[in-house]
């Protein structure tokens, strides 16, 4: 029913979506799974909760996160404010396309997400995303031993969220970097890859990678726009520190 351990990783990112420079950034934190009847924290979707299910899909609320970015350390960016911690929760629509115990699982995911950002003393509302994806998973592909995930994405982001990437203030604007009154619209596409190892009862090993495409995208000609492509990669171990002797259902 559910699951206590720690978790460690390592991740080559880019400093925010349609940048062209990197970061490294190490994450080691606690972790929990729960598999209840509605509130679920699981490899299946995430933190959420199910509260309705069919025999083919089921609404659910689904969280995301992505990391904050130093301004100081890019090169687009520098003298503006830095990009602080990011946050996303909202309802999400899970169309069951293929439930297969030999092929696995194929998902068609609808989701509307209320997104903020953070630096852990003021949180700021910045707008909402839209993202209708394609997801499939497949477990044991290799014995019992190896999972796979991948999904493919479509992003749309309302002016707050665009301003907050892409917009440049008069006050921060310079020679090289004109003012610019960023728009609603497609923000990327988006491709993800991962695959998970059962080294162990207790331990596993994650390795992860995506890649974004920004090609016509509404605020391409954002002076903050530098890359068409990019391409994020992790690495991450969890270790199983207790298990739950109830089972799910129970």
């Amino acid at each position: 029913l559910y699951e206590l351990g720690v978790g460690a990783g390592i991740f080559y990112v880019p400093h925010y979506p349609a940048s062209n420079e990197q970061q490294t950034r190490y994450l080691g934190l606690p972790y929990f799974v729960y598999r209840g009847r509605i509130f679920k924290a699981d490899d299946d979707g995430g933190m959420r909760g199910e509260f309705l299910r069919g025999e083919n899909y089921r609404f659910d609320l689904s969280a995301s996160a992505a990391f904050s970015s130093d301004s100081s350390e890019n090169e687009a960016r520098r003298g503006m404010p830095d990009l602080d911690w990011i946050g996303e929760l909202g309802p999400r629509w899970v169309y069951y396309l293929m439930r297969s115990s030999k092929y696995g699982h194929l998902d068609f995911n609808l989701s509307l997400r209320q997104v903020f950002s953070t630096d852990f003393k003021v949180f700021v509302d910045r707008g909402e995303v839209i993202q209708p994806n394609v997801a499939y998973s497949r477990r044991n592909i290799v014995g019992d031993w190896m999972d796979l995930f991948a999904k493919v994405s479509y992003f749309w982001a309302s002016e707050r969220l665009q301003d907050y990437f892409y917009e440049v203030p008069q006050v921060y604007a310079t020679a090289i970097r004109p003012a610019y009154d960023a728009k609603s619209g497609f923000m990327e596409f988006q491709i993800d890859f991962a695959l998970g190892v059962h080294l162990s009862k207790f331990w596993r090993l994650f390795f992860g990678a995506s890649h974004n495409f920004y090609h016509g995208t509404s605020n391409a000609i954002s002076p903050l726009h530098k890359a068409n492509n990019t391409t994020s990669v992790g690495l991450g171990l969890l270790w199983t520190l207790h298990c739950s002797a109830q089972k799910t259902g129970q």
